[in-house]
């Protein structure tokens, strides 16, 4: 990554952070969607994910695995009671270097092949 792009993209993350760090301000934080490249340590973030819910459900955490899916490419996000009540959080923006995604086929495809 060159450094005119690494800068650019430090200067998206830190309005990020920020923008995380005012709405953990209010009363309520509420956030349950996430911009995932928006994160330095992207696998200490959803570890933290799973933390937060051993801490609320008081399970063990070797027993939890993480699991995910695509949304479909017309599905709607759950609203945030839904969410809630399913531990569901939605993650964002992930940045593919070398592969494409093929919506038909629901995968990544190799852009050398």
């Amino acid at each position: 990554m060159s450094l005119p792009v690494f800068v650019k993209n430090l200067k998206t993350r830190v309005i990020y952070i920020r923008s995380l760090l005012e709405e953990s301000k209010k009363e309520k934080f509420d956030v349950q969607c996430f911009w995932l490249p928006g994160f330095f340590e992207q696998r200490n973030f959803l570890t933290t994910l799973i933390q937060i819910y051993t801490r609320k459900t008081k399970r063990s955490i070797e027993t939890l695995k993480l699991c995910y899916r695509f949304l479909e490419e017309n599905e709607k996000m759950l609203d945030y009671k839904d969410r809630e009540k399913q531990n569901i959080f939605y993650m964002n923006g992930l940045w593919i270097y070398g592969a494409k995604w093929t919506a038909s086929h629901i995968s990544l495809e190799d852009l050398a092949a």
